[in-house]
């Protein structure tokens, strides 16, 4: 068995080497943007990491407890989220149709969910590296520790993301088996999109769980101020997430107490073999599972006559009647229909406003001391705007800069049908555009009211940050047409293409721009500067939207197809 996963790999390597031979050039670039965008973000990482606890070395009356309340905070966050979207990438790639067929009809079908646990570890493990390897590297430059203690900080911490890719597994296929097991001769109950349904509530009961269990109603009382007692409180909190002996070992390791860093990391070790355990009894009802999703819900009733009836589509309300109006209706029901992008709306979305609803909370805080928060520096807001753009850089790298490319397969319909391209433009910018014009206004109104914001602050905020969300997605879906790409129409892979990592380069830089911009105006009231981003950034939107239909009517669709 052993053999066959890594004649399996060797294969995958194979493939590997292959993708390289055709516009292999193109290809090294696009890597090398990569790793260059990852290496950012771990330096902004790190600059965090190093800043927060440097400020709060300056503390000297500070509970210890507050550092492992950060770590805590820090590693059951990380592990939610590994779990979250390892169980979404196992979801549509383990299960999927005429995938592995040959693959499970061989003798060696029981290394699948071996071979999909390793493929996701893997996957997971540059993006895991890039956050907590500058998270490690800021410690040392503040606690100074020992390569020794830094070398088993980053097992222990990897050790942990193998642990929550293991945990999504097995909650994935616990999940398929209690649908199977639930389902009768009648009313089949396991299909793809019931199990995403189950998938997505379990995650939401325990965001739910996790939110009352981890974040207080008032900090300042949480925290305490008796030194003896606020670990004691901390680790009652968080000794129920599977992530509390990581934070215990970084906290132990920062002390320097040497007992109690092996203590935790042999407990972690324990959890790990427990779950390989578990991972084993659970991985025996792949197979099941996997058959009766390839079989579909259909139920055959015996001794019933079943009627053919043609069954007419749900027509959304049209609010312009016109080709417009009909492209508008045509992305919705694509959206409906993509089960796989409806989910990482609602992830992207819903991370967005826990954030958000941790800020409330934590300015509540300090509401409740008499401090207002009106009086928090600059840098708050900065962060908030900043914050926001990188959200809404993810949503329009996943939606609209990869919307044009993903018509591979329809694209003889574009290229032939009497409409004009640009309102296919304006169609799909509207639809995705609008949404998060209307989520914009919602976080800004949040902060507004939970930053105690004058009315002049918030509008500016609201002024600068619907103006970076317009942008931004103008910006997406006009790189989209000058750089399409139809050698695939799996979004997520095209939002990792050269265009999609310029956009994201662009994007995110543009994002701190403005972020400077409010910053500069909320401390210095720099009004000529607010006024010159949004003038600059309406001109140049408006450029790429005037320019963006030539390039449109540019694209070769049925030659592009048959190629």
């Amino acid at each position: 068995m052993d053999l066959i996963i890594f004649e399996i790999f060797k294969y995958q390597f194979k493939s590997v080497k292959r993708y390289f031979r055709s516009r292999g050039i193109a290809k090294l670039i696009t890597i090398f943007l990569f790793l260059i965008l990852i290496f950012g973000v771990g330096i902004v990482i790190y600059l965090v990491t190093k800043n927060i606890f440097v400020n709060l070395q300056g503390y000297e009356n500070l509970n210890i407890g507050f550092y492992l309340f950060i770590f805590e905070n820090y590693f059951t966050v990380l592990f939610f989220f590994i779990v979250a979207s390892s169980i979404f990438f196992l979801l549509f790639s383990l299960f999927r149709k005429n995938k592995d067929n040959l693959f499970v009809s061989s003798p060696n079908f029981k290394v699948i969910p071996g071979y999909y646990l390793i493929k996701t570890v893997l996957a997971s493990l540059i993006p895991h590296l890039a956050l907590v390897v500058p998270v490690v590297i800021g410690l040392n430059k503040v606690f100074d520790l020992s390569y020794l203690q830094i070398f088993f900080l980053i097992f222990n911490l990897t050790v942990l993301m193998i642990i929550a890719v293991i945990v999504s597994m097995t909650v994935l296929l616990i999940c398929g088996k209690f649908l199977l097991a639930v389902s009768s001769k009648n009313i089949k109950l396991l299909n793809l999109k019931t199990l995403t349904i189950l998938c997505l509530s379990l995650i939401f009961a325990f965001t739910v769980f996790t939110w009352k269990q981890i974040v207080p109603s008032n900090y300042f009382e949480f925290w305490g101020f008796d030194t003896s007692a606020t670990v004691e409180i901390v680790v009652k909190t968080f000794g129920v997430f599977p992530s509390h002996p990581t934070a215990m070992f970084v906290f132990n390791t920062i002390l320097d107490s040497s007992r109690l860093m092996f203590y935790y990391q042999f407990l972690q070790l324990g959890i790990l073999i427990t779950l390989i355990l578990i991972f084993h009894v659970v991985s025996k009802w792949f197979f099941e599972i996997w058959q009766v999703l390839q079989d579909g819900s259909f139920v055959a009733r015996v001794g019933i006559k079943n009627k053919i009836t043609r069954r007419i589509p749900q027509i959304l309300p049209r609010f312009f009647k016109s080709q417009t109006g009909a492209l508008l209706e045509k992305e919705f029901i694509v959206l409906k229909r993509n089960m796989k992008d409806f989910v990482w709306l609602l992830i992207i979305v819903g991370t967005w406003i826990v954030l958000n609803g941790i800020i409330v909370v934590a300015v509540r805080s300090l509401s409740s001391y008499g401090a207002s928060a009106s009086n928090l520096p600059s840098k708050v807001y900065v962060y908030e705007i900043a914050m926001g753009v990188y959200f809404i850089t993810a949503l329009v790298l996943r939606f609209l800069l990869p919307s044009f490319s993903t018509e591979r397969r329809t694209a003889w319909i574009l290229g032939t049908v009497p409409i004009k391209l640009q309102n296919v433009l304006y169609a799909k910018l509207f639809s995705y555009g609008s949404f998060f014009i209307l989520l914009g206004l919602v976080i800004t109104i949040f902060n507004a009211v939970a930053f105690d914001m004058s009315l002049l602050n918030s509008y500016v905020f609201g002024l600068i940050f619907i103006t970076q969300i317009i942008a931004v997605s103008i910006l997406g879906i006009f790189l989209g047409i000058i750089f399409p790409s139809f050698d695939s129409d799996d979004a997520e892979a095209l939002s990792t293409s050269i265009p999609g990592l310029l956009f994201t380069f662009i994007s995110i830089l543009y994002g701190g721009l403005g972020a400077l911009v409010y910053s500069g105006f909320i401390e210095n009231m720099q009004i000529g500067q607010v006024l010159l981003f949004l003038f600059s950034s309406i001109f140049i939107g408006v450029v790429m939207l005037k320019s963006a239909p030539y390039f449109l009517r540019r694209i070769e669709f049925i030659k592009k197809l048959e190629a």
